[in-house]
């Protein structure tokens, strides 16, 4: 394995989930798989004038998500990053993947509570949040 490029024996990546993705949100969906950080992907995406990115990590057998950002700022909350996160549990739910939003800031802990996560229980030291999915 060399320095600039990180190997990994795990098949799972977003990319393979690509046309669910466009169908779930209704946008076009870039995905980026990370040459730099083990089973990681970099999504992007397109809804009319304005772009969600949002990073992941798949580790431990769970899908972790870094960031989920709205790129105008006078759209967010108009449910676009709602809409993405949607999906992803989808995704999530279909891969059998539990899914954890990490270093969740405080301003943005309403939208992880009304998505349907609850922050870990303690020690909690980086804020994360956890969805946990009712009963099948």
């Amino acid at each position: 394995m060399s320095m600039d490029h990180f190997e990994s024996d795990d098949p799972f990546t977003l990319l393979l989930e690509k046309d669910a993705l466009e169908h779930l949100t209704g946008a076009r969906c870039l995905v980026v798989r990370s040459r730099y950080r083990a089973n990681s992907d970099m999504l992007f995406f397109s809804f009319r004038g304005l772009q969600v990115s949002v990073t992941t990590t798949k580790r431990d057998n769970q899908l972790i998500i870094h960031a989920i950002d709205v790129d105008v700022e006078e759209e967010r909350g108009n449910c676009y990053g709602s809409k993405v996160l949607q999906a992803l549990l989808a995704i999530a739910k279909k891969h059998h993947l539990p899914i954890l939003a990490r270093e969740v800031l405080k301003p943005s802990e309403g939208f992880w509570k009304k998505n349907g996560f609850t922050k870990c229980p303690p020690p909690n030291h980086d804020n994360d949040y956890v969805f946990l999915s009712p009963a099948d």
